[in-house]
């Protein structure tokens, strides 16, 4: 509770001391926690090498977030020597135990070749595992299905993808789904669809969707013309917006 609470408001001591009790009773599951305060420097100095000692503790106890944050850990050098074939290990101990993020993780090391040899077959097979519960595995394999990647294309598979992602408020889920609407890949294409998920993606952060719901109000076929809010939402795009709009998106 100590660090559910607004970042100015939560209460570090407290959360360390309830944490540390929590860990003295071999709960890995709070080393795991405790490593990423020293990670972060959250009410403790930053300390790298501390966060890794506890991941590995946590993870050697088979907590499924210390073996992913140990797996991060080795793949990005914190607290280590980088170590990318380490880090695929733990996180397939990770998936191994039906860990979404493990899963996730695993698919981006096969699609990659980091770590391991590359393998689009496995990178599919373990992004569709993670996809059953996971927003942003749900929205890597629509984007993969949508760009004919690891496989044929599938806009149909991809829109239903992001839709479930989207329905987590995942953000670049509702501009892909905009996207869809816009241009009818997948779904028959809809105006109304295309402002609403714009709407909702564009003031989430997404700068593709700022430019593409700018040029609606620009252009005025799918919204009344609106010049101030064309002008609004063009800034918060970047310079290279009319790329952006039909490309990966930013997210």
């Amino acid at each position: 509770l100590a660090l559910r609470a607004a970042p100015g408001q939560r209460d570090y001591a407290a959360a360390r001391m309830w944490l540390d009790k929590a860990a003295a009773h071999r709960l890995a599951a709070a080393n795991d926690v405790l490593g990423r305060l020293w990670e972060m420097g959250e009410g403790v100095p930053a300390d790298a090498a501390k966060a890794f000692a506890l991941y590995r503790l946590a993870a050697r106890a088979r907590d499924p977030r210390g073996e992913n944050d140990l797996a991060r850990a080795f793949m990005k050098g914190i607290g280590t020597k980088p170590d990318a074939a380490e880090a695929v290990r733990w996180y397939a101990r990770a998936a191994a135990q039906g860990d979404s993020h493990g899963e996730y993780n695993l698919a981006m090391a096969y699609a990659t070749g980091r770590g391991t040899a590359a393998d689009p077959a496995k990178a599919q097979q373990r992004m569709r595992a993670a996809a059953a519960t996971l927003p942003a595995a749900q929205y890597r394999l629509g984007l993969w299905q949508s760009l004919g990647r690891f496989g044929p294309r599938d806009p149909r598979d991809a829109f239903d993808n992001f839709r479930r992602a989207a329905a987590q408020r995942y953000v670049g889920a509702e501009f892909r789904l905009g996207l869809a609407y816009d241009q009818g890949q997948g779904v028959a294409a809809d105006p109304g669809e295309v402002v609403k998920w714009y709407r909702l993606a564009a003031p989430a952060g997404s700068r593709n969707a700022a430019y593409g719901l700018g040029a609606l109000y620009d252009d005025g076929r799918r919204v009344a013309r609106h010049l101030a809010r064309a002008a609004g939402w063009d800034r918060r795009a970047p310079n290279e917006g009319q790329v952006a709009r039909v490309s990966t998106p930013v997210h």
